[in-house]
């Protein structure tokens, strides 16, 4: 099959679950561009970002991958599969022991997108039915603990506007604007991960600057800075509180 886009080599973080990493003493493996801190491993939780384009098709690579990293958290944009339950031969392959598997899906009968979180179980992952179901995105809310520290993480997947969906930009950033005004009064850390089809390197895009500043007015913050499409463009970003040390 096609090659996934947003890769694990593009789209591998480390989240430092005491939230005080230090300034300095800093390191980058550049095989996998996964920031560490050598005072803080011991606290640290590695989360990867996947565009997969059919996760049961991949889901042996999924898995690998997540063995090969050590991986604690995945996240997956367009997995292409149905409900929760509907394919359970499916969810088992995809799912290795130790892991909860959270699934939110296009509802029946519509083809593509959805977006999936894999969590050690020990993280007590679950899903949060959002105030309100955006129409320009899709969204997995889930809840977290992890060391004892709730953790808000927010998988969404923003497909391209077209005449079959008829979305408009404008209507995105409305429906984005209404759920970070929700999430961003929480008292713990939210970390934003998914396919936003925007190309946010591209400096003279309108669009792509108009998305970097409505992140800066809610005090949030892009940590993915290297391409993780085809065609060298970083569409797959990783977002946290520009307050939350945790990156």
């Amino acid at each position: 099959g096609a090659p996934s886009r947003g890769v694990i080599h593009s789209n591998l973080i480390s989240i430092n679950t005491d939230f005080n990493i230090p300034s300095s003493n800093s390191s980058i493996d550049h095989d996998t561009h996964q920031k560490t801190h050598p005072d803080d491993l011991s606290h640290s939780v590695k989360l990867a970002l996947l565009n997969v384009r059919s996760a049961e098709k991949k889901s042996i690579e999924i898995v690998d991958n997540m063995t090969d990293n050590n991986l604690d958290i995945v996240t997956l944009t367009e997995t292409w599969m149905g409900p929760a339950g509907e394919n359970k031969v499916a969810e088992g392959t995809l799912c290795p022991p130790g892991y909860d598997l959270l699934l939110c899906s296009r509802p029946t009968g519509q083809k593509g997108g959805g977006v999936a979180l894999l969590a050690r179980s020990s993280f007590s992952s679950k899903i949060v039915t959002p105030n309100f179901q955006p129409k320009t995105f899709e969204l997995l809310d889930a809840s977290l603990k992890i060391n004892h520290k709730s953790v808000t993480l927010l998988v969404i997947y923003r497909p391209p506007p077209n005449t079959k969906n008829n979305f408009t930009i404008e209507e995105f950033f409305m429906e984005f604007s209404n759920l970070m005004e929700s999430k961003v009064l929480e008292n713990h850390s939210i970390v934003i991960v998914g396919d936003f089809s925007f190309h946010v390197d591209d400096t003279k895009c309108p669009v792509a600057k108009r998305f970097l500043h409505l992140l800066s007015s809610f005090n949030l913050v892009n940590h993915v800075t290297g391409p993780t499409h085809a065609h060298d463009h970083t569409l797959d970003l990783i977002i946290t509180r520009t307050s939350d040390k945790i990156i």
